[in-house]
């Protein structure tokens, strides 16, 4: 597999009868020079988007998140975007969604990564209801290990929800989209970045909090989606979600005590109180024996929908979420963990 890369390309030579021809001419002949041929479109958005491609050197399917710098904002192409590079660079991991290269060029960022497949978690969800557990801890170990990954290489990802949770071609789980990635040494963050519904209490109230604890709280909303096929917190307006949050978890009959223990663990108020990544790993429900290996790729069931993505906190210093601007987030991309923001 090639070492991850960054190049600068020369678009001046490409030409075209209209600018937009002309763009997407430059497009198409800068990565064409590097052994990329674009495919179709898999997502866009204000600033961005992602097409597949065919990479000759590695014989396979790619995604390809294009960004335009002139009409990205110069907070993303200067503090989130270098994040999720860095961070992407610094975890091999086979949960974790492969930056393969980057290119730069006077007008695009190209960020050749991973394709999944089988597009993401929230998705898969909507499509099946709430999944059995066998298939959620299937999803759930592997998230998990990805978690341990990061974590170990002193990186939070702070973004933790199902739309950034990839799946490839064997269902494997990919964890992407690290543009509010952050490295930590041990130090409390106060910069408050995320999505309302799977953000931790601390975050949302503005205190300064540990990263670690703040993922690990998104990992049981997320784990809670996947067994009840809903969100457990309504995230209408702060207020609301804080409410929410106060009160006992409820769970339909289908989930065992052994799920919910754990969901409740890494959803404690108290961020000190929930449990390390290892302590989870070692759980009970974690560690269970299925009777039956899960069928993953189960033709769909009648959608039980779950809440739309979740309303996202602009990540801002010196403001909580409650000033901060709390549109929905756009969808880039569904397939190689474009950054929504």
């Amino acid at each position: 597999m090639p070492e991850i890369a960054s190049r600068k390309v020369d678009q001046s030579q490409a030409t075209g009868s209209r600018k937009g021809e002309r763009v997407s001419q430059n497009v198409a002949l800068g990565l064409h020079r590097y052994g990329y041929f674009l495919g179709r479109t898999l997502g866009s958005g204000a600033y961005a988007k992602v097409k597949s491609a065919h990479a000759i050197r590695m014989n396979r399917q790619v995604a390809v998140k294009i960004i335009n710098r002139k009409g990205a904002p110069k907070e993303f192409l200067g503090k989130f975007l270098p994040r999720e590079i860095e961070s992407l660079r610094a975890v091999n991991h086979e949960n974790i969604i492969r930056l393969h290269e980057v290119i730069v060029t006077d007008n695009q960022v190209y960020l050749i990564v991973e394709m999944a497949e089988n597009g993401d978690l929230l998705d898969y969800i909507n499509a099946r209801g709430h999944l059995h557990e066998a298939v959620a801890q299937r999803f759930f170990i592997d998230f998990t290990k990805a978690m341990i990954s990061c974590h170990g290489a002193g990186i939070v990802h702070r973004d933790l929800k199902c739309e950034n949770l990839l799946l490839d071609r064997n269902y494997r789980i990919k964890v992407s989209d690290f543009g509010f990635a952050t490295k930590v040494n041990g130090q409390n963050l106060e910069t408050y970045c995320g999505s309302y519904a799977y953000a931790a209490p601390e975050v949302i109230l503005g205190t300064p909090y540990d990263g670690e604890k703040s993922d690990i709280w998104s990992m049981g909303v997320i784990l809670y989606a996947m067994v009840v096929g809903r969100l457990p917190f309504k995230d209408t307006d702060v207020k609301t979600l804080l409410s929410e949050i106060g009160r006992n978890l409820t769970f339909p009959a289908q989930v065992t005590e052994e799920c919910r223990s754990l969901i409740r663990s890494t959803l404690t108020f108290n961020q000190h109180d929930r449990p390390t990544l290892l302590c989870i790993q070692q759980h009970q429900w974690v560690t269970k024996i299925f009777e039956s290996a899960p069928d993953l790729s189960l033709k769909p069931s009648k959608a039980k929908k779950t809440p739309p993505p979740a309303k996202t906190a602009a990540a801002v210093n010196n403001k909580t979420p409650a000033t901060a601007e709390a549109g929905p987030a756009p969808k880039v991309n569904k397939e190689s963990g474009a950054q929504k923001t």
